[in-house]
């Protein structure tokens, strides 16, 4: 038994101006045609950086590839074909030419391999998903982005679009709260009359994280030694699979729903513990087995587990 998500998580756009978080930094970029615009998010240094591209260009894109953990630019001048990355502390043109970006220090970032998915395979033009608006297309790109972004904390007084994330509204957030390609912000600049106008120097990094945090609360909750499964799932995300997700102790899960009603978990315990299952009110039972080939045993919903370190657990057969 395994839960897999092939899913790669490339949004584009194809707006000249594009604004991108660069991964392992706390810089964003501002991508136009023939010139860069690099702000430090948390010290709001700013840099500009001409490029050698003639217009008019066709087909310009910025990618970002939240699997390597870059920006993609690419398009055809007059000319010639340009294709360049941005990472943290370089841009490389895929002829070989490299620009020294000093000023930009990378982050070392625990990896994490953290993801969901709602079964949605959209071409992932950034401009049609805001259009659409949709949690079950966004959230994957939210969650996967905040493992690449270094954590900032948040005030503690809420301000701006933070009050949007204190009341829970993830849906409105998206809509006020980030600019470009997911560079949250405090200060709603698309003034859709959400929350009272701010201005700050709180990093808005932090926006990030908080939300993918509240995300991720919404299918999965620890307290003590319970884990909470689909404690507040949203009507709209009745399928989906959630994998490489980490609890306090290390643990790492892996699971699937559908029809609002769990299907599948694995467990990859990272030491000797006891835990209990919070599930859904209506689950009575459900099959554990520590080899696929075993017949396993049926638990009824309530009961402790005790898992041992290297040994992976195996849940299915959820009944009501």
């Amino acid at each position: 038994m395994r839960i897999d998500i092939a899913l790669k998580l490339r949004p584009f756009s194809h707006n000249s101006g594009t604004i991108c978080l660069i991964p392992y930094s706390t810089w964003q970029v501002q991508v136009f045609v023939s010139r860069l615009y690099f702000t430090n998010l948390a010290g709001l240094e700013k840099k500009g950086l001409d490029l050698p591209i003639e217009g008019p260009v066709k087909g310009f894109t910025v990618m970002q590839d939240l699997q390597k953990g870059s920006i993609e630019v690419f398009g055809r001048g007059p000319h010639e074909y340009f294709h360049y990355t941005i990472t943290a502390g370089q841009l490389s043109f895929k002829q070989g030419e490299t620009i020294a970006l000093p000023f930009i220090k990378k982050v070392e970032i625990p990896p994490l391999e953290k993801k969901v998915s709602f079964g949605v395979h959209k071409k992932q033009d950034w401009e049609q998903i805001r259009k659409r608006s949709d949690c079950a297309e966004f959230f994957p790109f939210w969650v996967r982005l905040a493992q690449l972004i270094p954590f900032q904390s948040l005030p503690k007084e809420p301000l701006g679009t933070m009050l949007l994330l204190k009341e829970g509204r993830l849906d409105l957030f998206f809509e006020a709260g980030f600019c470009g390609l997911l560079s949250p912000r405090f200060q709603d600049e698309h003034y859709l009359g959400l929350v009272p106008d701010v201005t700050t120097d709180f990093c808005p990094l932090g926006l990030l994280h908080e939300g993918a945090r509240q995300i991720e609360a919404l299918f999965f909750q620890e307290e003590g030694i319970s884990w909470h499964f689909l404690p507040a799932l949203p009507k709209e995300l009745h399928a989906g699979r959630w994998t490489g997700l980490e609890t306090k102790e290390g643990h790492q899960i892996d699971f699937e729903w559908s029809k609002k009603t769990l299907k599948k978990v694995i467990i990859h315990p990272l030491k000797d513990s006891a835990i209990l299952l919070k599930l859904p009110s209506q689950l009575k039972t459900f099959r554990l087995r520590t080899q696929l080939r075993q017949k396993g045993k049926v638990l009824k919903c309530g009961e402790s587990l005790a898992v041992r370190e290297g040994q992976t657990i195996f849940l299915d057969r959820f009944c009501k």
